[in-house]
């Protein structure tokens, strides 16, 4: 009886040391990345990228282990978040005339006066455009500069590279990582070999990164209008949305 207890003891110990195995499907996370994460642990891990299942192999504290690390990296991303961003072009002149802004702008317009010698500024349109955080969006439109003659009108071409939302303690900030705009300002009237009347356009165009704090109007920069005393200004504002 002496003899045989050791021999069922070591049975015992054997049987309890037999490695567990289980097959996990992982459902949202990346399967590679996540076996990454996993390797931590002390057992032996098979991924299958197609099928998008990680294999796993060793003691039970082990599979245990590896199981509640799974239950927490394996679940849905956040829902992405949807940015609006309102481009505001104002037409600056050092022309006397009755400034034509939006009530919201006029603070904009009060720390332009400050700084440039513009005496007149007008709001030429304004471009609403939507994308998702940290995508680009893009936006084009006709251009009409005051004192043009009807059916005469520039372009605008708009770019935002990677918009992308920082949730700060105050406020969030929409970080643009690069904010492109091009115009083409119809600014003189010339004649053609014929003496038929066509119109030159000058190129305007302003390219900034910004950061513009949500709900807070933001001057991004100027373009200088060629061989005319104007301006043409970008404000934005910019929010995160349902």
């Amino acid at each position: 009886m002496k003899r045989l207890l050791p021999i069922l003891l070591l049975a015992s110990a054997v049987a309890f040391a037999q490695p567990v195995r289980k097959i996990f499907e992982i459902k949202n996370a990346d399967v590679n990345r996540l076996a990454k994460i996993l390797s931590i642990f002390d057992a032996r891990l098979m991924v299958d990228e197609n099928l998008k299942i990680i294999s796993a192999q060793g003691d039970q504290a082990s599979i245990s282990a590896l199981e509640e690390a799974i239950k927490r990296f394996d679940v849905p991303p956040p829902p992405e978040k949807n940015i609006e961003i309102t481009v505001h072009l104002v037409y600056a002149t050092q022309q006397p005339g009755a400034t034509k802004l939006p009530a919201g702008l006029e603070p904009v317009a009060k720390q332009l006066r400050a700084i440039f010698p513009f005496q007149t500024y007008t709001l030429l349109d304004t471009h609403l455009v939507r994308t998702r955080d940290g995508r680009d969006a893009r936006a084009n439109g006709a251009l009409r500069v005051p004192g043009q003659p009807d059916g005469v009108a520039g372009t605008v071409q708009l770019g935002i590279r990677r918009a992308a939302v920082s949730a700060l303690e105050k406020a969030n900030v929409i970080r643009i990582d690069a904010f492109e705009l091009i115009l083409q300002v119809p600014t003189r009237q010339s004649t053609d070999e014929k003496g038929r009347p066509y119109w030159q356009f000058d190129r305007a165009d302003i390219s900034a990164s910004v950061d513009v704090p949500e709900g807070k109007r933001t001057v991004v920069g100027k373009a200088t209008v060629q061989n005319t005393e104007t301006a043409i200004f970008a404000v934005l504002d910019a929010r995160v949305v349902e």
